[in-house]
């Protein structure tokens, strides 16, 4: 079975404290530079717990073209050893419905440095793959294929 990734989105907040264009400009480093001008930054306001306003900023990629170099560009930018993390958490980073979570902390990448994180402070990128993965050894292989994760070394 032949799979691929059909859509790939990224969000982050603003929160007051922060340069809503500073967020905006960390998280366009995800895109390569001969389509950002096709791509829209989506801004939503919601109220902090303390009636503070926090900027919800996005991205969502879904043209085929679009998402394949987008694709290229993410497995250029994860460090190996964050490649190799990934492999050995893929069965935490997968959900039932095909989605592959990512975090980047957001304060790295606006300098330059892309790092997975868990922290809360960071941008969440979900790639959304089809068909269904029904194993992880397929998936783990397809995505060492993309540069995305480290070699399955697997016995595929």
């Amino acid at each position: 079975m032949r799979f691929r990734i059909i859509s790939i989105s990224f969000e982050t907040f603003s929160h007051a404290t922060e340069d809503l264009e500073k967020v905006k400009e960390a998280l366009l480093k995800f895109i390569p530079p001969e389509i950002s001008k096709y791509i829209r930054v989506v801004r939503s306001t919601v109220m902090g717990h303390y009636k503070n306003p926090i900027d919800i900023l996005r991205i969502n990629v879904t043209r085929s073209d679009h998402v394949s170099l987008v694709v290229k560009r993410l497995a250029a930018l994860i460090s190996d050893d964050d490649k190799k993390r990934l492999l050995m958490e893929l069965d935490r980073r997968v959900d039932r419905t095909g989605r592959f979570y990512l975090r980047f902390d957001k304060q790295n990448v606006y300098l330059g440095n892309f790092v997975i994180s868990e922290k809360g402070d960071s941008i969440k990128v979900v790639l959304t793959i089809s068909p269904r993965p029904k194993d992880l050894s397929s998936l783990s292989k397809f995505l060492s294929e993309l540069g995305l994760i480290g070699p399955s070394g697997g016995n595929e």
